[in-house]
């Protein structure tokens, strides 16, 4: 059982006032691969694997596109519920050096 996550403050979902709400199936696999794809590599203090090394991609002027797209794709297949990634699209920002990323999986 997971907490649910309210998305746009990244805190807990506490809008049904009685408490935090608990995140359905589905609400589980969006949290957990938001949490993937938001978390800098070797961050988390209980697992050292999750999340993208951003910060050492980032310092390149073109980030290397490959090499993002399978490291974000290995961040998801880990994922319990997730069973493919058929779709990756990174739009970088050359001036400002950010990266938007959509993925289907």
């Amino acid at each position: 059982m997971d907490l649910l996550l309210d998305m746009a403050t990244h805190d807990l979902d506490l809008s049904a006032g009685n408490g935090p709400a608990v995140a359905t199936p589905e609400q589980q696999v969006r949290q957990a691969i938001w949490l993937r794809l938001a978390t800098q590599r070797a961050s988390y203090a209980f697992d050292a694997d999750m999340g993208i090394p951003y910060r050492e991609l980032g310092s390149a002027k073109e980030p290397q596109r490959e090499l993002l797209e399978a490291l974000i794709r290995d961040q998801l297949l880990a994922v319990l519920g997730v069973t493919g990634v058929p779709t990756i699209e990174i739009d970088y920002g050359r001036a400002t050096r950010h990266a938007s990323i959509h993925v289907e999986c």
